[in-house]
């Protein structure tokens, strides 16, 4: 019988690539997929401190890095499967995406030996930072005729004042998800120490 840890991890991981698919999947039921036509909690998602979190809790450091990816080349495939168009599913600028969520990764496995949320907040905070300015940037400089942005500065300052909306709520459900994922009871579901066990641990250490 698996270990509890094991369905935490595999329940988080399908979460987020439920979230993922969710408005693709919505939009192949009917639902208009035009933000500024449908209301929905667009880039309201865990992935990034998901991402963070295998960094921090992955025991085999190769896998912390490639679940993640994992998870959101599936997000792509399926993207292209339920619309049709691969172009959405991978666009010329997937490439930076995915190492944005290396970086996020590569963040989490400094927190190994304080696993902690007054830190993870910080790091959740700098990986959808880098996010931010990669992905939109990899949306200027590679759309190839997919963004409306015009290849010079005012375009790119353009394309990034127009992402910001969507940053802000990547950012605010990164830190809504990167708290309770480290919260005590998160961790320990995660087969993660928190910092107060592992501080006992070393008090009554001989």
């Amino acid at each position: 019988m698996l270990d509890r840890k094991y369905w935490f991890w595999a329940g988080i991981l399908l979460y987020c690539l439920g979230c993922r698919l969710l408005p693709w999947a919505l939009s192949h039921a009917g639902m208009p997929l035009d933000p500024e036509a449908t209301w929905y909690p667009w880039n309201f998602a865990p992935m990034m401190a998901v991402t963070l979190l295998c960094g921090t809790g992955v025991t085999n450091w190769r896998w912390a890095f490639v679940l993640p990816l994992v998870v959101r080349a599936a997000g792509d495939v399926g993207i292209g499967l339920l619309t049709g168009n691969w172009d959405w599913a991978f666009p010329p600028d997937n490439l930076l995406t995915y190492a944005c969520f290396v970086f996020t990764a590569w963040l989490g496995t400094r927190l190994r030996s304080r696993p902690q949320w007054t830190l993870a907040l910080p790091a959740a905070v700098l990986g959808e930072i880098v996010f931010f300015l990669v992905s939109n940037f990899g949306v200027w400089w590679l759309g190839e005729g997919l963004s409306h942005y015009p290849p010079t500065m005012a375009g790119l300052w353009w394309c990034y004042t127009a992402a910001l909306p969507f940053f802000g709520r990547s950012l605010l459900s990164t830190l809504v998800f990167t708290r309770l994922l480290y919260s005590p009871v998160a961790l320990r579901m995660a087969g993660i120490a928190p910092v107060e066990d592992l501080r006992a641990e070393v008090a009554v250490a001989p």
